[in-house]
């Protein structure tokens, strides 16, 4: 959503601080000054941020971006979704032909310190989508594998990092279960 122009503005999206909150200023306040009715709320479904965004738009036409909401779970699992590590547009495979092979190295680089990593897939048509499961069906793994990336630069991109549950991460790798 950063640089949306909506209503004549331009929108600034920046990652959250928790237990701070903008100002009209744009200087941050302790979430400790904020009404008590206003804590702890947060838009959690994607229909409710649609509602929000449109109620923000008035009668302008919001643009569309993709719903990943059908790939991700809360309930926490083996296997993660990596979005957002590299943006296809910006590979040149002529200068750089093993670019989705060192993609894959350094995620495995960095989720192998979280715990044994039984496979990776680097989504090559992509935006920059990266499956990663996690041996022994090894949840803690997963977890500090999420913890350690979400919300961290890699390659110039944020990487936002989510639990995914087997049949998603086998459909869109296109393992085989027995």
């Amino acid at each position: 959503m950063n640089g949306v122009k909506l209503q004549g503005k331009i929108l600034k999206v920046i990652a959250a601080n928790e237990g701070l909150k903008a100002s009209r200023l744009g200087e941050y306040i302790p979430s400790t000054e904020l009404e008590a009715e206003e804590r702890g709320k947060l838009i959690d479904k994607h229909e409710s941020r649609q509602e929000l965004m449109q109620k923000l738009a008035g009668d302008e036409k919001l643009p569309t971006f993709p719903v990943y909401e059908s790939l991700i779970t809360s309930e926490p699992s083996h296997c993660i979704y990596l979005a957002n590590l590299f943006d296809l547009s910006l590979v040149d495979l002529e200068k750089e032909p093993t670019y989705f092979l060192e993609v894959r190295e350094d995620v495995l680089a960095e989720c192998s310190d979280c715990g044994e990593v039984e496979d990776i897939f680097v989504d090559q048509t992509s935006n920059g989508d990266v499956w990663v499961k996690f041996a022994n069906k090894n949840v803690n793994a997963a977890k500090k594998a999420i913890e350690k990336l979400n919300g961290r630069l890699f390659g110039g991109q944020r990487v936002t990092a989510n639990f995914t549950t087997e049949s998603v991460y086998n459909e869109k790798t296109g393992t085989v279960t027995k």
